[in-house]
């Protein structure tokens, strides 16, 4: 069901806009795993926990194995080249020239890297622990989980630190079926239901309103855009206002002269063949390939014409989570 996270752990007001009864309102994000390949696991969870409704890939993992800092000393590289760095610093804990005059941490400067990864750490526990409502999280508990290792799907969703596991993003059934509400199609009760088995009986169906999706980088673009046109029409109003200002008949022109634009009629396209769909893998299977393979299968499904998918793989192998990702997409597909 539906579950009403506390204060999240970015920023309140930017990201997270509430009801009118002062609820978060529904969010709902998908991950195929949260690894932690270069602290990506760290990084992509703690983000993910402000969501309400969090979907993990049932064959997905997760690591949040803690956080860490390292340090260059090159005193030894400059030794062996006759170089020698003169510096002056007051008091041991100034550690910022050690990388040249030492080589390795000294007990004030690991003191002071520890005492900063602590913190970053304990803010990112306590934070996820607030949004994904957990209060029997402890120190204990969190040092367990970070000891732990790796957590499946499964596992991760009896802790409560995801909510769901699905084979698919369940995001793209939300938004068509939206859609064919918004047409006026058959959106019976039974078609809901058989979406639900898909990707999770218990979250709320309802309150998924969205019936578009947008990348981030496309939504970033068009904010961009949106500002500069904005601020374009401000300038615009302004230079009109004094002209107005000083004369009647342009005052008069201007309220009579529309600015909108008529939308041309979309043309129908009748007619179409059946087709084909033919997909090439060459190299090896990652993260970005996995979404570009995934975009373009979504695009294959949506198009009635296209009744088969022959897929050639010339690839000398890769990501596991990334090749499961391609097959359960595959599989959804109608074709």
């Amino acid at each position: 069901s539906h579950r009403t996270h506390k204060e999240p752990n970015l920023s309140y007001q930017e990201v997270l806009t509430r009801n009118g009864n002062g609820s978060p309102k529904p969010m709902y994000a998908y991950a195929d795993s949260f690894e932690n390949d270069g602290g990506d696991g760290n990084r992509e969870y703690y983000l993910a926990s402000i969501f309400t409704h969090l979907h993990l890939q049932n064959q997905g993992s997760m690591s949040l194995a803690g956080m860490a800092s390292s340090n260059a000393f090159v005193k030894d590289f400059l030794n062996k080249y006759g170089m020698k760095v003169h510096v002056f610093k007051h008091g041991k804990y100034k550690n910022a020239p050690n990388m040249f005059t030492e080589r390795t941490y000294t007990r004030e400067h690991k003191q002071n890297v520890q005492n900063v990864v602590d913190s970053i750490y304990q803010h990112s526990c306590d934070a996820i622990a607030a949004t994904r409502n957990l209060k029997t999280f402890d120190g204990a508990i969190w040092s367990m989980i970070r000891n732990h290792g790796t957590f499946t799907a499964q596992h991760a969703q009896e802790l409560g630190l995801v909510d769901y596991t699905t084979t698919l993003d369940p995001l793209i059934d939300l938004i068509q079926s939206n859609k064919d509400a918004d047409d006026e199609k058959d959106s019976s009760g039974d078609e809901k239901e058989g979406l639900k088995s898909k990707w999770g009986k218990n979250t709320d169906f309802d309150k998924f309103e969205a019936n578009e999706s947008i990348s981030l980088t496309k939504y970033a673009s068009l904010l961009s855009k949106r500002k500069k046109m904005e601020e374009k029409k401000l300038q615009r109003q302004t230079k009109i206002k004094e002209l107005s200002e000083k004369s009647t008949a342009f005052d008069f022109l201007s309220r009579s002269v529309g600015m909108g634009l008529v939308p041309d009629d979309h043309a129908k396209v009748g007619g179409s063949k059946e087709k084909i769909a033919l997909m090439t893998l060459s190299g090896g299977i990652n993260d970005p390939m996995a979404l570009k393979t995934i975009a373009a299968i979504r695009k294959i499904k949506a198009d009635k014409d296209i009744k088969c998918i022959v897929l050639r793989i010339d690839s000398p192998g890769g990501s596991a989570m990334s090749s499961e990702t391609i097959l359960q997409e595959l599989k959804d597909a109608p074709q």
